[in-house]
């Protein structure tokens, strides 16, 4: 079948196997364009336009460029955030043992001077404590011996026993034999004050043995020259005595001028008591006549004139 088309008005002929249209005068197939349909046929929706915002709402060129670089910075920073991830990996994995290990000996040697600190402080706690409940002269010297490297505590503890026993020898009575008040006390006999005096001076010595020349030393050995002068004074040698008084005097020189003083003092009053002095005890003392015994006066009458004026005057 031939028919002309509306366009060209060219005849056409339907092939009616494959549908194809040919021209009769152009031999080339083609393909006419589609039949409309009723989708086709549909006329387009209108579409609104999209509102423009509002000047005021748009943001400024800046805030975007802002936003910009932004973007750029988190882009950068991403990678460059792996890799200081990896770098660190790879650092605990070489280096990271032996840093735990380092940090583990330093921790562990502050925890181990912390402690040795702490004993330290306890053990100097302990021999203070320990001298300050000592009474006797034994007691003393224990604490000298048990605590000798304690800095200037063996020394005090030494002169203090030394003092102790010099302090029975003036009131001449033994250590430890403190009797109740009605009984006689006990005499000092001469051997146990040779005894003492001999005790002292050698403590007296060792404390003299330990100086330093040094500030800190020089009120114990003052203290201990003192006490050699004071043994040599009561055994009767006043040139010794003058002696160890000239040289505490010389050791405080410098550094305590009061005790240089009163050391050159007592130097200059050695030949005044060269004699030893006894002092009395109290059953020995003299007693004088009693008193007469007084009567208590009577003061009832007067009581009563105080207290009851109207009715002794009514009387």
């Amino acid at each position: 079948m031939i028919r002309l088309t509306a366009d060209n008005r060219q005849p056409l002929m339907r092939n009616q196997g494959f549908g194809v249209r040919k021209n009769l005068l152009n031999p080339e197939p083609f393909f006419p364009p589609p039949r409309p349909s009723a989708v086709n046929l549909r006329l387009p929706r209108q579409v609104k336009p999209i509102a423009t915002p509002p000047a005021d709402c748009r943001q400024p060129a800046t805030i975007r460029n802002m936003d910009r670089q932004r973007l750029q910075e988190v882009h950068q920073t991403e990678p460059t955030q792996s890799r200081i991830n990896e770098d660190f990996l790879e650092w605990l994995k070489t280096k990271g043992p032996t840093w735990l290990l380092m940090i583990l000996v330093v921790v562990a040697a502050y925890m181990g001077w912390d402690r040795w600190t702490q004993y330290k402080d306890n053990y100097r706690i302990e021999a203070w404590r320990a001298l300050a409940e000592c009474t006797l002269p034994s007691a003393f010297e224990d604490v000298a011996a048990q605590y000798e490297n304690i800095l200037g505590l063996p020394q005090l503890a030494k002169n203090a026993a030394a003092d102790a026993l010099l302090r029975q020898i003036m009131i001449g009575r033994p250590l430890g034999t403190d009797p109740p008040p009605a009984d006689p006390p006990q005499e000092l006999s001469d051997e146990w004050r040779e005894e003492y005096l001999r005790r002292a001076d050698r403590l007296y010595g060792e404390v003299l043995e330990t100086d330093d020349s040094t500030l800190a030393m020089t009120l114990h050995m003052v203290s201990a020259m003192t006490g050699r002068a004071v043994t040599a004074e009561s055994r009767g040698s006043r040139s010794e005595a003058l002696r160890w008084y000239e040289q505490a005097a010389k050791r405080a020189e410098g550094f305590y001028p009061e005790l240089t003083e009163r050391a050159r003092r007592r130097a200059s009053a050695v030949d005044r008591f060269s004699e030893a002095v006894t002092l009395p005890n109290q059953q020995d003392l003299p007693t004088g006549a009693q008193p007469p015994t007084l009567q208590p006066a009577d003061i009832e009458d007067v009581l009563k004139d105080l207290l009851e004026p109207d009715q002794t005057s009514a009387g």
